[in-house]
């Protein structure tokens, strides 16, 4: 605010025909004003804290009132989101299947498999060749498990 904004709001004042506003206004100039002359001193006086801690508080609010940031714009985004997501596995796993789920008949349990450690090397391979076709393969189990249960 210029000087003769705040003499014109000034006079205006003292002439008794300003507004709530336009004192809010004149009592926040005069306080961001560094030094100020005797008749702004007195004025200033006259308007008193309450009207410049108004003031204050408008100009703050103001502040708050201006457009989010990007980066507030965008966790609201990301939270709503994340909302919506929750909401919809939540209700999804809310549903009943439609089949009942079976179980793959259980497979005998093998004996502990005793390493290969003894004897030569071919001894060893041949050791570890006739465990492995005895173990059966997880892999074709959970394969087969899945095809028994999709049916």
């Amino acid at each position: 605010m210029t000087d003769k904004d705040i003499q014109r709001l000034t006079d205006r004042y003292l002439a008794g025909a300003t507004t709530p506003a336009e004192e809010r206004r004149l009592a926040l100039a005069l306080r961001q004003r560094g030094e100020l002359s005797e008749e702004w001193q007195a004025v200033s006086l006259m308007l008193g804290e309450l009207t410049a801690g108004e003031a204050e508080y408008d100009a703050i609010m103001v502040k708050r009132k201006a457009k989010p940031s990007a980066v507030v714009v965008a966790l609201r985004i990301m939270l709503t989101a994340a909302a919506v997501y929750l909401v919809g596995l939540f209700l999804w796993l809310q549903q009943e299947p439609t089949e009942p789920v079976r179980l793959a008949a259980k497979q005998p349990v093998q004996e502990s498999v005793v390493p290969c450690t003894e004897g030569t090397p071919d001894e060893i391979i041949v050791c570890y060749l006739e465990q492995r076709e005895t173990r059966p393969n997880t892999y074709s189990l959970i394969r087969q498990t899945l095809y028994e249960n999709k049916q």
